[in-house]
């Protein structure tokens, strides 16, 4: 074997089982942790409520004798993590941890493997924006994205109470309204929500279109680029409506079964005998109040 390509050998198995020799010792210090300070505490503070005979929220910690049952579970020990964190366990009424108990309860959780196939889509909350310290946490829009995003949508600017229709975006302690641990779903955001698109879709599909100034008739003119006529199905006009506008809105390319069940509100207000553009009204807000629209 020639000297450069075997002294690069060795570098590569030198590497590798310094990693190899890093994961052993971490997980030998884990596991030490564990048996001389976890389960102790534990043993005190959890298994009056999940043991064997208690298995409240069918949860019993007292089956994991060892590290190992631990590591084989890393799904049980997130959930654990999650309430330990929003100070949910163990329950005030049993008493709190002490300070030291909890750093090292919450230094050793946060240490453990974690699960595979990590749900990044999951809203940002208090309880998993640290669990998932290093992923991107979904969140919704603030109330200046949403107006951005409705404006760019239609084309124009809606002259709408946006501040009164939708709730002011805390700043999550940082300052900023762009934090995603402060951009939280309750279910006021979720009737302004629909209060807005509402409003919004009547506002670019009004009832009466005298009343409608000159910026909106336009947008309105660029939004229905198909309708229904001899040649044309309502339908087959609805879906080239609703199609193009859903990928701008989603901001990414729709599939034909996300189309289908966006028709499916527009077909149901056309059984019960809407006109054509009532119909489209329910598809339209179908897709700004989708998480789709609402997420980033």
């Amino acid at each position: 074997m020639h000297r450069p390509f075997r002294n690069r050998v060795l570098a590569a198995g030198m590497i590798a089982g310094a990693g190899l020799l890093a994961t052993s010792v971490a997980r030998a210090d884990l596991a030490e942790d564990f048996n001389k300070k976890i389960r102790p505490i534990m043993e005190r503070k959890c298994f009056e409520c999940h043991d064997a005979d208690v298995q409240k929220g069918d949860l019993n910690l007292a089956r994991f004798a060892s590290f190992d049952a631990v590591t084989s579970e890393p799904e049980t020990w997130q959930h654990v993590l999650e309430r330990v964190q929003a100070a949910e366990m163990p329950p005030k009424k049993k008493g709190k941890l002490d300070y030291g108990d909890l750093q090292s309860m919450m230094d050793w959780l946060r240490k453990l493997p974690k699960p595979e196939g990590v749900d990044c889509t999951k809203l940002a909350s208090d309880r998993t924006a640290s669990y998932y310290r290093g992923y991107v946490m979904s969140r919704r829009l603030n109330r200046d994205e949403y107006v951005n995003s409705v404006r760019d949508l239609f084309g124009a600017e809606f002259e709408l109470p946006f501040s009164d229709l939708l709730p002011k975006d805390g700043g999550g302690g940082e300052g900023f309204d762009t934090a995603g641990d402060a951009l939280f779903l309750s279910s006021i955001h979720i009737e302004r929500y629909l209060d807005a698109a509402d409003r919004v879709v009547m506002t670019v599909l009004p009832e009466n279109r005298r009343a409608m100034s000159p910026e909106m008739k336009a947008a309105r003119e660029r939004l229905l680029v198909e309708t229904p006529g001899i040649f044309t199905r309502s339908d087959t006009a609805a879906r080239e409506v609703i199609a193009p506008l859903a990928r701008k809105a989603w901001r990414r390319p729709v599939t034909d079964e996300e189309v289908d069940r966006l028709l499916t509100m527009f077909q149901r207000a056309r059984d019960r005998g809407d006109s054509f553009e009532e119909s489209l009204r329910l598809a339209l807000k179908a897709v700004l109040i989708s998480p789709h629209f609402l997420f980033l």
